[in-house]
């Protein structure tokens, strides 16, 4: 299948501004944005991991459409739309992963650190150390 010359230049274009504006969001999502009062630092992780968690929901949604219409059809197109929206969904996923990951390893640090001041004080008690896991992680008000 051939395309014309314009359409070409159209679609190199419009990947490169793509590629232009993801490393323009990830630098402000990442270095710009200063910490968030309760979450700190950690809360910027939140700006990739929710896009690349929404974005693979829908190249998954995208595989499923696509494998039922070429199971109706058997049309090549919705195979092949399969094919890519998978590979998407599961890089994305990959991505989701990673960062949930160092979110996860960011609040523990948090918390392992007030629990080691509590013990070095020789403090140990329930209520310190429930007050440290209260700090920790806040409960939104009621």
């Amino acid at each position: 299948m051939t395309y014309s010359e314009s359409r070409t230049r159209l679609l190199r274009g419009l990947t490169i501004a793509a590629a232009v504006l993801f490393v323009v969001g990830l630098y402000l999502a990442l270095f710009w944005v200063g910490p968030e009062r309760q979450q700190g630092a950690a809360q910027r992780i939140f700006y990739v991991h929710l896009g690349s968690f929404l974005g693979s929901f829908i190249a998954f949604g995208a595989t499923v459409v696509a494998g039922i219409a070429y199971l109706r059809t058997r049309n090549a197109k919705w195979d092949t739309l399969g094919l890519a929206s998978v590979e998407i969904g599961l890089g994305l996923s990959a991505i989701t992963v990673i960062t949930g990951k160092e979110l996860s390893r960011e609040e523990t640090r948090e918390l392992e650190t007030k629990v080691a001041a509590i013990i070095r004080k020789g403090d140990i008690n329930q209520s310190n150390l429930a007050a440290a896991l209260a700090a920790a992680i806040p409960l939104p008000a009621r």
